[in-house]
């Protein structure tokens, strides 16, 4: 095995992590950690691998289940940010807003409709 395809392995690892763990307050020094990388070089390669550094990756992650928990429960708002790993509701909402270009509820009302 190269060192280039080690690499890879490890990244992915760490995106299955992030994947697995989106819903809790994960850090990367922990995942780094977990991968055997220092933060510095896991956050540098990761984003060169996946064109995302992790905490926007970690975002993604959450948005997406935001986006399924909206089309598919009847959760407030605010469950769904908890649920999701948004430790604040209104950071969730503002950053919910800024990728979907709607609020929480109009996106779940349009979806409804």
């Amino acid at each position: 095995m190269t060192t280039q395809e080690f690499l890879k392995r490890r990244l992915y690892k760490a995106k299955k992590i992030i994947e697995e763990n989106c819903h809790k307050q994960i850090q990367n020094p922990d995942i780094a950690r977990e991968i055997g990388m220092s933060t510095y070089h896991f956050i540098r390669c990761f984003k060169q691998e996946f064109d995302l550094s992790p905490y926007q990756y970690v975002l993604h992650m959450r948005l997406i289940k935001t986006s399924e928990l909206l089309k598919k429960t009847a959760l407030k708002t605010t469950e769904i940010s908890d649920i999701s790993g948004f430790p604040v509701a209104q950071a969730f909402c503002k950053i919910f807003k800024k990728n979907f270009g709607s609020t929480s509820l109009d996106y779940r009302r349009a979806i409804l409709a």
